[in-house]
């Protein structure tokens, strides 16, 4: 079993270090070892009772990749034992085109093959059918200042808690599934399916240039009997790799520690190592999100200089990174300003400045800055000027409770037992619940890209030279202002506030 489970763990989580160390190849090794991470975990209970001992579900186990390891500097690495449980299943992730690095080729045919290659690859990837996150808008607009109210430095990943909201349908029926749906704003089961299909591959890139990895597992008790038409469903339609065992052990414990940490490189451990499962728990799922890119345009470290930070009741003395971008754009909305400043691969990081004398508790309930985010090219209030950029590094660190927010935003049978259904999983359903929900995130960004990491846990009890502008802006965010990391689709992958970088 040791054999089959350092296999499993070699086809999760060494794609990872592969592709930190493609990425080091155009960055320094501690940004291709740092990433995005976002990990949603599920954990689903019951009281024990007499249900029955079963076998491990007998599912087909799926092929899956099996990248070449490649250590990379200060790079966490995986253990190399780990005693998990038995693997029922694994999924196959989709193989992309490496983006070429120009130095690798000795002339210009070569490269510029290959990075039609790339092209086409990406081309391939990324075409999703017009409109296919339209209905998510919703659940962005009422989700953000949700999840984002509140005092300090606060973060959130939208796109990851919506997929780990989507298998939560998947193992949940009737009004508990309906409000679920209500929620993403999908008329069906089947659409949700086809919907995360759309999102999974319009966000899914391991190409060695930006690194966005998105994997999910199931955790099943070894004492209950589980559907395995559902066990199979999520497997497939959600890249779900599948494991068996005695949940709520300090054993079992450690092995869902030790997938979080390999999916995360290790950087999220201050968090995991805390993590257990009740002793009543059935099930649990897993969802993570690794995202690692630099900027289009990085920033010099000789431009940092120390400047003050307004943090509201003190001032803060930190490092800013400055730049001038002579031909940017600057936005207009509602009591903020705003600049969009390019990753690779079209993924953008807003900057969104409230006014003087504005909230970004009040830039959040408008929901003016959501339709800038997905629709900048048609924003009417923008122009053409030489942006003075001022943004200070910042690493924040926050963990909030989700229980109480998605109860506000209509979920609420999951968390009583008397009326949860949990039945397309579990044949004993009627008394799985949602205990408590904690989600912890982290992001920073410096002079060479961004970096974010998180994790959500549910326990149910688990071109040609213009002329110059000649205007110019200052845009100096001396203040508390808000963020988001946006796809290249314009769907928000993360959103924060920074209240004292």
């Amino acid at each position: 079993m040791d054999e089959r489970m350092n296999e499993a763990l070699d086809q999760i989580s060494d794609r990872h270090i592969a592709a930190a160390a493609a990425y080091r190849r155009r960055r320094p090794y501690w940004l291709g070892a740092v990433a995005a991470i976002l990990a949603i975990v599920l954990c689903i209970g019951a009281f024990r009772g007499s249900s029955p001992i079963t076998d491990p579900v007998d599912l087909p186990t799926l092929q899956g990749t099996e990248p070449q390891k490649i250590p990379v500097p200060g790079q966490p690495q995986s253990p190399d034992t780990l005693t998990l449980s038995d693997l029922v299943a694994a999924p196959s992730y989709p193989k992309m085109v490496p983006c070429p690095n120009v130095e690798d080729y000795e002339g210009r045919e070569g490269y510029y093959t290959a990075l039609a290659q790339w092209e086409a690859g990406q081309q391939e990837q990324y075409d999703q059918p017009s409109g296919y996150a339209d209905s998510l808008t919703d659940f962005f607009r009422r989700s953000i200042p949700e999840f984002l109210s509140g005092d300090g430095n606060r973060a959130y990943s939208p796109i990851n808690v919506y997929m780990a909201l989507a298998m939560l349908a998947e193992v949940t029926d009737g009004n508990s599934r309906q409000q679920i749906l209500d929620l993403l704003g999908v008329g069906t089961i089947e659409a949700l399916r086809t919907q995360v299909g759309h999102v999974w591959n319009a966000h899914y890139c391991d190409d060695g240039q930006t690194t966005t990895l998105l994997a999910n597992s199931l955790w099943l008790d070894s004492a209950y009997t589980f559907d395995p038409d559902t066990t199979l469903t999520l497997a497939h339609q959600y890249y779900t790799s599948v494991f068996q065992g005695d949940l709520g052990t300090e054993e079992l414990d450690q092995q869902l520690r030790a997938w979080l940490d390999s999916q995360t490189g290790g950087l999220l451990q201050e968090h995991s190592s805390q993590l257990e499962l009740p002793d009543e728990s059935v099930f649990a799922l897993a969802s993570t999100i690794y995202f690692a890119t630099g900027w289009e345009s990085e920033f010099s470290q000789d431009d940092t200089a120390e400047g003050i930070f307004h943090c509201g009741d003190h001032d803060l003395r930190t490092p800013f990174m400055n730049k001038t971008i002579t031909f940017g754009t600057y936005y207009r909305g509602e009591g903020f300003g705003a600049v969009g400043l390019d990753l690779q691969n079209r993924n953008t990081m807003w900057l969104i400045l409230p006014d003087e004398g504005i909230s970004v508790e009040e830039v959040l309930d408008s929901a003016e800055y959501l339709e800038l985010i997905q629709s900048p090219g048609s924003w009417p209030d923008k122009r053409t000027l030489k942006v003075h950029l001022s943004l200070p590094k910042f690493d924040i660190d926050s963990s909030i409770d989700l229980c109480d927010g998605m109860k506000a935003l209509g979920v609420t049978d999951v968390f009583d037992p008397a009326v949860s259904d949990f039945s397309p999983m579990v044949s004993d359903s009627e008394e799985i619940y949602v205990g408590q929900i904690k989600h912890a995130v982290r992001v920073a960004a410096d002079e060479e890209g961004v970096v974010a990491a998180a994790y959500t846990v549910m326990m149910m009890a688990a071109t040609g030279a213009p002329v110059p502008p000649t205007d110019e802006i200052h845009f100096t965010l001396d203040r508390p202002f808000l963020f988001t990391i946006t796809s290249q689709d314009h769907l928000p992958l993360f959103a924060g506030v920074v209240t004292q970088p």
